[in-house]
């Protein structure tokens, strides 16, 4: 009888060891995608839609992080068109690049199409690299990828470099 009980016990110890390792495995995987997130979170682009006389569409910037950005891609997508990355092949028109985006607001033009009949805008998606070397797509409704070969896959789109460095222009808010 004490052997049943110790085998039990054991059983016990066991499955309950290997579900706290689990368990400290999974919520450690949860801890390093947020951390893996941390500066890339405060990073966005929009614009009130108001094309300017030249067909451009001035866009606010922003790193709300304490460290600057690198190369640094804005580019207007169509409201329409698909959101994911893999899909913008031929729908990058015109992009702006900036190689050190310093944290704070920021205005930036990009030359845009307008609006279309049936409803369509452009807007604004953006790729950057965060400080620790980490490649991020942050789609036109505010979607958030982690994709560190984008410099590649654009290449891939028919965008090489050198890319010129754009004007920006530094904006307060209130």
């Amino acid at each position: 009888m004490a052997e049943i009980a110790n085998l039990i016990l054991a059983v016990t110890t066991l499955v309950t060891l290997f579900v706290t390792v689990w368990q400290f495995i999974y919520f450690k995987k949860i801890e390093l995608k947020k951390d893996l997130k941390k500066q890339a979170i405060k990073v966005a682009s929009w614009t009130d839609g108001s094309m300017d006389k030249d067909g451009e569409l001035p866009l606010i910037l922003v790193n709300t992080s304490d460290l600057p950005i690198y190369n640094v891609f804005v580019f207007l997508v169509f409201s329409k068109e698909s959101e994911s990355f893999d899909e913008l092949e031929g729908c990058i028109l015109h992009f702006e690049f900036i190689d050190v985006l310093p944290p704070g607001s920021n205005k930036i033009k990009v030359s845009g199409r307008g609006n279309s009949s049936g409803g369509g805008h452009d807007l604004p998606a953006i790729l950057f690299t965060d400080s620790d070397g980490n490649g991020w797509y942050r789609g036109k409704f505010g979607s958030l990828l982690n994709i560190n070969d984008y410099i590649l896959k654009i290449n891939d789109f028919g965008i090489s470099a050198p890319f010129p460095n754009s004007r920006i222009e530094r904006v307060k808010h209130e």
